[in-house]
């Protein structure tokens, strides 16, 4: 630690301190050591955390703040400039594994009206690991499909048009999705909750979806999204995938090398 300078990447440590006594321990714990090693540097996702109390805020010349990797093979299935042709039904999903902190039962129901009332042709699609599938989904008259391996998984992310996604606030408030770095990665619009890391992610470089505080505002949404799609396809999602590279996020990481490489080939040029 006293050599050169050492990375550890957080992902809802903050976010678990604010309801574990032992994490939040842990974090206190972190905050010594960042104030003791000055090599001691950690990496969080998206937004800083001053959307948070203070007393889980850490030094701010300790962080760098870049945005979630996305998955570098997993592409929108259509190019910039492609759009799905207006007689194909729009495919609405709800994707992942479906534990506490990822209720579902609340947004099936909403998305459920939505396709029975909406003008728009759309159907409904449910992807998760058959080994912990819940039996109600059986009982839906909806399109299920076993994500458990990963090929699957990317596959009906690639196949979906939107995705609705809720999570629990003590869990997720500051945390950033898994899910929704793959989907994006694989063109969904995405709909999810309105919380500030999350919210950062469908956003930034580029918008790509949008996010709620209220289930009734799912249908909007939607319909937003929609247009969304049938006016702009997935050219956002390349722009959006640009700036969530590994290169992208090198330079946040290690500026001074990339500015390194800048000088040279300036000068080369000169010469």
């Amino acid at each position: 630690l006293r050599g050169k300078e050492v990375l550890i990447c957080l992902h809802g440590n903050q976010q678990f301190a604010m309801t574990n006594k032992l994490k939040f321990w842990g974090l206190l714990y972190l905050k010594a050591y960042l104030n003791l090693f000055k090599n001691l540097k950690v990496v969080s996702f998206e937004v800083d955390d001053d959307v948070i109390p203070e007393k889980f805020r850490l030094p701010d010349e300790s962080k760098y703040i870049i945005p979630h990797p996305i998955i570098s093979e997993a592409k929108p299935k259509f190019l910039p400039g492609e759009r799905i042709p207006s007689n194909v039904p729009i495919k609405i999903g709800v994707v992942g594994m479906i534990r506490p902190d990822k209720p579902i039962a609340q947004v099936i129901e909403k998305l459920q009206e939505y396709i029975k009332s909406s003008e728009h042709q759309c159907e409904l699609i449910i992807g998760t690991p058959f080994g912990q599938k819940p039996k109600y989904l059986d009982e839906l008259n909806v399109t299920l499909y076993d994500t458990t391996k990963q090929e699957n998984y990317i596959q009906i992310l690639t196949e979906i048009d939107i995705l609705v996604i809720h999570y629990d606030k003590d869990r997720y408030y500051y945390r950033t999705s898994g899910v929704i770095s793959d989907a994006g990665s694989c063109g969904c619009y995405i709909i999810a909750s309105d919380y500030p890391m999350i919210k950062h992610q469908v956003s930034w470089p580029e918008k790509i979806g949008s996010t709620f505080s209220d289930f009734n505002e799912i249908s909007t949404l939607i319909d937003e999204g929609i247009v969304h799609i049938r006016e702009k396809g997935q050219d956002n999602h390349w722009l959006w995938r640009e700036g969530r590279t590994a290169k992208a996020i090198a330079k946040v990481l290690f500026p001074d090398h990339y500015t390194a490489k800048l000088g040279g080939a300036e000068s080369g040029n000169d010469s």
